[in-house]
């Protein structure tokens, strides 16, 4: 299944900003499956993406991975051991062929005298990835498992324009902390409710519930 959905998105704007203030920056390209980075590695290179689909995850000490986002144009990714200049937590792989702006947060913190609205832009965009984990933490924490379906269903279906979410079971079991199986009871169950329903691999979300 190709999948095409994005857990967290961003204005055009930052990436738009990054251009004009003639930072030294380089243009990645990226193939399907292409990290990155990996978590553990160290520099202070921090990512915008311009085209394509990337997911951020981490693993366990046992090998077990956990989605935290998808992202796709637009999105920043890799900022916080850019500026910490700590190992990264997460690793950042490439679910389809896309390009990314790389630029370093050394650069990023001395043009930030010059330019002000860029520091307002990354406290911006930092703030809306701080607000969403918090959500989904919350969600984990208090919520049942067919209502933590329900509310990523309907958050992939906005960020989409309320386009059919395409996503496998087991992704977005990694994404909200379930099983797979879990996850497969909970969808049934909405399409018995009614407030979901599929075709052609796609999940429709009644629209009444956006």
């Amino acid at each position: 299944m190709q999948e095409s959905v994005e857990t967290l998105k961003f204005p055009l704007e930052l990436k738009e900003y990054i251009r004009t203030c003639n930072l030294s920056h380089q243009t990645i390209s990226f193939a399907a499956d292409e990290h990155l980075y990996l978590q553990e590695d160290e520099d202070d290179s921090l990512f915008i993406l311009t085209k394509g689909h990337v997911e951020i995850f981490a693993l366990s000490d046992k090998g077990g991975e956990t989605i935290l986002d998808i992202l796709g144009p637009g999105a920043l990714c890799g900022e916080g051991a850019a500026f910490d200049r700590q190992p990264r937590a997460t690793s950042a792989r490439a679910l389809s062929a896309g390009e990314a702006i790389s630029v370093s947060a050394r650069q990023i913190v001395a043009a930030m005298p010059q330019h002000p609205k860029l520091a307002k832009l990354l406290v911006k965009t930092i703030a809306v990835k701080q607000r969403v984990l918090v959500e989904r933490l919350r969600q984990i924490s208090q919520h049942s498992s067919d209502e933590r379906v329900l509310h990523l269903l309907k958050k992939l279906c906005s960020n989409s324009d309320g386009v059919p979410v395409s996503i496998t079971h087991e992704k977005m079991a990694r994404l909200i902390g379930l099983t797979r199986v879990t996850v497969t009871r909970s969808i049934r169950k909405l399409i018995e409710s009614g407030q979901i329903s599929t075709h052609s691999r796609k999940i429709y979300i009644k629209p009444n519930l956006l």
